[in-house]
């Protein structure tokens, strides 16, 4: 078993390498993983029951299929799409998509120029950056609480990322387990700042998303620790 958990991190590292994209479609990594002797759905099955495992390099996200970059495309090429067209329209509409990431250890966190993240394109995000960009988009929603929905828009519209990497910098912000803690967001309180970004309909279709697997009519998100209130430093 430690030797299939070996080829599995091996192989997971390699769907990025081939890949073009910072997000990969969960079956374009569970592709990968079948080099490791398993079969397509032994090696989603796997591939989901590894992401804590996993948690130091591999991050997850969701979104609806419509905001995946050449969704049918890519799926098609898997050899996933005979499975996934069986699945229920609802459970069809919004995939898991994963990206690599860096997470730090207690230590790390004190390392500003400890690296979170490297992009396709070269890049790359480091945690003092990080955190002062998260301390931007307190200040520019003005309170305590965020979604990472709303995240999204703040780095795409705001400070001008592109898409894949708004969605990825978004889902960064608890691995900053001193900075940052988890909550939830009730949709209706958070609605005028998704319109005014612009990302209204993608946050719905992931509210829909989660009330149709039973979390109900709030989005994910973070609290700001009092400790971090009013610093000038990270």
């Amino acid at each position: 078993m430690r030797r299939s958990k070996e080829c599995m991190r091996k192989m997971i590292e390699r769907a990025f390498e081939e890949s073009k994209y910072d997000l990969l479609i969960v079956y374009e990594v569970a592709r990968s993983l079948m080099s490791c002797g398993m079969s397509g759905e032994e090696a989603l099955d796997n591939l989901y029951k590894s992401v804590i495992e996993f948690s130091d390099r591999l991050g997850m996200y969701f979104l609806p299929v419509e905001y995946i970059n050449n969704f049918y495309e890519r799926l098609k090429r898997t050899g996933y799409y005979d499975y996934w067209i069986r699945r229920s329209e609802e459970d069809r509409s919004v995939e898991n998509v994963f990206y690599l990431r860096s997470k730090p250890s207690k230590k790390d966190l004190r390392d500003l120029d400890f690296v979170l993240v490297r992009f396709k394109d070269g890049s790359i995000i480091r945690l003092g950056e990080y955190r002062k960009l998260l301390l931007e988009a307190f200040e520019y929603f003005k309170r305590l609480k965020l979604s990472d929905c709303e995240l999204i828009g703040f780095f795409n519209k705001i400070k001008g990322y592109d898409f894949e990497k708004a969605v990825i910098l978004s889902s960064l912000p608890l691995v900053l387990k001193d900075m940052l803690d988890f909550t939830v967001l009730d949709f209706s309180f958070i609605g005028d700042s998704l319109r005014k970004l612009g990302i209204y309909d993608i946050c719905k279709r992931i509210k829909d998303y989660l009330g149709y697997i039973s979390v109900g009519a709030s989005l994910p998100g973070f609290f700001l620790k009092p400790e971090f209130l009013d610093r000038e430093e990270v």
